[in-house]
């Protein structure tokens, strides 16, 4: 987790870099983009993004990857099986800095940090009733960390593609302005 957190941060320190002698002006680029895609578990993912200049912000959030039909309490007795340790909903932001890898703007990498707060759920199966139970579920706060590429495709479209440590592989459609 360390190696990935400093592999995070000099990503962006050097994106920051690159961007500072980019001669594309920085302030130029002001856009807004829809992301969708699968987390490592399998579960939806979806964010929404904004960027001025170098600088952008995306909020985003992750869908519960527990069995279906899981109910939302311990099981009621005592005769049940672990079925171990799940990652539930996460939501959060990152902080992601910018650059242009041509003159017009037209490509852009991207890098950056981010805080999420996600439910780990331990899930039990009833072994009386074969029924899905969430015995118990804490809250932690994880630093992740994304990277991508975003293409500008006609005067006001850009499509992206990107990877988030928390919400997977997404692909994104942007306006930009």
């Amino acid at each position: 987790m360390k190696k990935l957190i400093l592999i995070g941060l000099a990503s962006t320190c050097l994106t920051v870099l690159y961007g500072l002698n980019n001669p594309v002006k920085a302030n130029e680029v002001k856009a807004a983009w829809l992301s969708a895609g699968a987390s490592p578990g399998g579960s939806l993912s979806a964010a929404l993004g904004a960027r001025k200049g170098m600088l952008g912000i995306e909020i985003g959030a992750v869908a519960t990857s527990v069995p279906s039909g899981t109910l939302d309490y311990p099981v009621p007795h005592a005769n049940f099986t672990s079925q171990g340790r799940y990652s539930g909903s996460a939501y959060g932001a990152d902080v992601l800095a910018f650059a242009n890898l041509d003159r017009t703007g037209n490509f852009s990498v991207y890098a950056g940090p981010g805080l999420y707060a996600q439910n780990s759920i331990e899930v039990a199966r009833s072994n009386v009733t074969g029924w899905y139970y969430a015995n118990s579920t804490s809250t932690n706060v994880v630093v992740a960390g994304s990277a991508g590429l975003r293409v500008k495709i006609s005067p006001t479209v850009e499509i992206g593609a990107s990877y988030h440590t928390i919400r997977g592989i997404q692909g994104s459609v942007g306006i930009r302005f």
